[in-house]
């Protein structure tokens, strides 16, 4: 049922306990594929094919050399198979409770809705670790979305989300980003294409990993894909 995909760049040491986690857990959440889709340059098939059993038949190793989290995700969508496709990260911050949310809705609910983010800012998501100083940017962040976008525009962009596999391969074509900013703009096409959007409870975990993401940096650079994306829109 669902295709989780995985991009990574730099952060291949968090992938071994992440792929055990998955191997454990993906017939009780029907995970029937996942794409590990490499970003950027330094690729050694090999050394990260060591971490995980190719006999399991779950894993696909994808790579591709241009730089970027949304440039994983193209891949990703790109070979999957599975009727839901899933947007994850390396080291999935909410374990699996966001298809846990999924799972909860109706089959009704489960139609109507053709995207679905795992999202920190939903009232009833559980934030461990969540820090005030991170609370602040997304607000802020949420805030900016919301005077260049529109209402529409969810209160949490940067969560999982778990998309139509068709809608997903449509959309990802008119995607420009292949950045952060990947998930914010494949939301907002989805949108104004007329699709329905829920946001999902999860549980966040706060790994304290080392991150390489300068958050003035990638502030500024997600008001320059805001500016472009309203001109677009």
């Amino acid at each position: 049922m669902f295709c989780l995909v995985i991009p990574f760049s730099c952060d291949v040491e968090r992938l071994e306990d992440t792929i055990t986690l998955i191997a454990e857990n993906a017939v009780k959440y029907k995970i029937t594929e996942v794409m590990l889709c490499h970003n950027g340059g330094n690729f050694v098939r090999a050394e990260i094919e060591e971490i995980f059993d190719k006999e399991i038949g779950l894993f696909k190793l994808l790579h591709t050399e241009k730089k970027g989290l949304g440039e994983g995700y193209k891949l990703g969508i790109i070979n999957a198979s599975s009727e839901k496709i899933i947007l994850s990260a390396s080291d999935l911050p909410f374990g699996f409770t966001d298809i846990e949310s999924f799972n909860n809705l109706t089959v009704l609910e489960r139609e109507k809705y053709r995207v679905c983010i795992g999202s920190k800012a939903h009232e009833n998501s559980v934030m461990e670790g969540y820090s005030l100083l991170r609370r602040l940017y997304s607000k802020i962040f949420y805030l900016l979305r919301r005077l260049l976008l529109g209402k529409k525009s969810p209160k949490d962009s940067q969560g999982t989300i778990i998309i139509d596999k068709i809608l997903a391969k449509e959309l990802v074509e008119s995607v420009c980003s292949g950045g952060y900013f990947f998930s914010v703009e494949m939301i907002m096409l989805a949108i104004k294409r007329g699709a329905n959007v829920i946001e999902l409870p999860v549980v966040f975990r706060d790994l304290k990993l080392k991150s390489n993401v300068m958050v003035i940096n990638l502030g500024l650079s997600f008001m320059h894909e805001l500016l472009k994306l309203r001109r677009r829109m």
